[in-house]
């Protein structure tokens, strides 16, 4: 995992840190303590879109667990904006992990399924890493990696 950049409030508090894992086509958001403000959300979204398409990245992991729910600017707009975006991405799945209520997590979930990318929130980051990263034994993914081939070789 290589850190590739890092986003400050305008106290110069770091909100933000962006990772990439080329091997596993993954871009990786760690959000924490007080939120920035929409500007500052917007700006570390598209620059995450920027870098996933640059780099030809198919997966995106946010934590959001450690931002103070209070402090997030208007949900609704940057959602919005997101969904619009993600339209026009190569994204195959993102998973959000985040410390609001299951109910909270699900209209997340219909909101940005609107954008044709498979998403899926979660309350903690191994489950959303497993989500994003692990194909299903049986999903075409898994057929089609080195290993799944060389699974099927070896029981014929």
């Amino acid at each position: 995992m290589v850190a590739i950049k890092q986003f400050k409030t305008d106290e110069g508090q770091v909100f933000a840190s962006i990772f990439s894992e080329a091997g596993q086509s993954l871009l990786m958001n760690v959000c924490k303590g007080h939120g920035g403000s929409e500007q500052d959300f917007n700006s570390v979204i598209k620059f995450s879109l920027a870098q996933m398409k640059h780099k030809k990245l198919k997966y995106w992991l946010s934590d959001l667990s450690e931002v103070e729910s209070n402090t997030v600017p208007d949900v609704k707009s940057l959602l919005d904006k997101l969904v619009i975006r993600l339209k026009g991405s190569q994204l195959k799945k993102f998973s959000l992990v985040s410390n609001t209520s299951l109910g909270e997590r699900r209209h997340l979930e219909n909101i940005i399924s609107k954008s044709g990318v498979e998403f899926k929130t979660f309350s903690n980051f191994a489950k959303a890493s497993e989500w994003l990263l692990v194909p299903d034994l049986e999903s075409k993914e898994w057929e089609e990696s080195q290993i799944g081939r060389a699974s099927c070789r070896e029981r014929v």
